[in-house]
């Protein structure tokens, strides 16, 4: 089932960025509440905007870990970024703007252009 497959998705998020429930929460745009019932399977699927949202973050990943040392995807994340107005990439991604900035800032790298 999609919660299944959903609730590994969180888990690998959180894996790979080296954060807590609430920031994955804020991070997928829902509540620590729905992640829970997400997790314990006390809810009926997650609705289309959030799959597609779990599915956009998970590309982005992807993306990361071939631009970066894998290794160092949640530093890189997790550390204030001067092309991002000192903020973290982490903390864009509860936006749609912000989530933009960061994959064109992932691009950019990837291509060598300037940033």
């Amino acid at each position: 089932p999609m919660t299944a497959t959903l609730v590994r998705e969180v888990q690998d998020l959180r894996k790979q960025l080296g954060i807590s429930q609430e920031k994955a929460a804020s991070v997928l745009r829902v509540t620590t509440t729905t992640l829970s019932r997400w997790a314990n399977g006390k809810t009926t699927e997650p609705n289309t905007l959030h799959q597609e949202w779990s599915e956009a973050l998970k590309d982005l990943l992807k993306e990361a870990s071939e631009v970066i040392n894998p290794k160092a995807v949640a530093w890189w994340f997790n550390t204030p970024n001067a092309l991002l107005s000192d903020l973290r990439p982490l903390d864009l991604l509860g936006s749609p703007a912000g989530y933009k900035k960061v994959k064109n800032l992932l691009f950019s790298m990837r291509w060598g252009l300037p940033v």
